[in-house]
């Protein structure tokens, strides 16, 4: 079993940006000492590539779906859509199917 050290800053910071302690809370004394939990929630990530890798140039790489049936069907009686994604560009197209063969 460890044992998690909580630490906790009873403060309030007024509109005048004079802080005062909350009445009613016992002030805890800080720790050097760090749960598993807060030294994790404390570790830095890279940030995410702008760009794809996975594409150098349009329709280098395209997903596509079908998805369907769904009801209802369209008012011109389709039942079934069909996707493309271009990565590269983020470009895409959706085009609806009556049926799917």
């Amino acid at each position: 079993m460890t044992s998690v050290i909580w630490t906790f800053e009873p403060w309030i910071t007024y509109a005048d940006g004079e802080k005062k302690m909350v009445l009613g809370i016992p002030k805890l004394e800080h720790t050097s000492r760090m749960c598993d939990v807060c030294v994790m929630e404390k570790q830095h990530r890279k940030p995410f590539p702008k760009k794809s890798s996975r594409a150098s140039q349009p329709l280098d790489l395209v997903y596509s779906d079908v998805y369907g049936p769904i009801s209802p069907t369209s008012i011109g009686g389709s039942k079934y859509f069909l996707t493309f994604i271009d990565v590269f560009s983020g470009k895409t197209c959706v085009y609806v199917l009556k049926e799917k063969k």
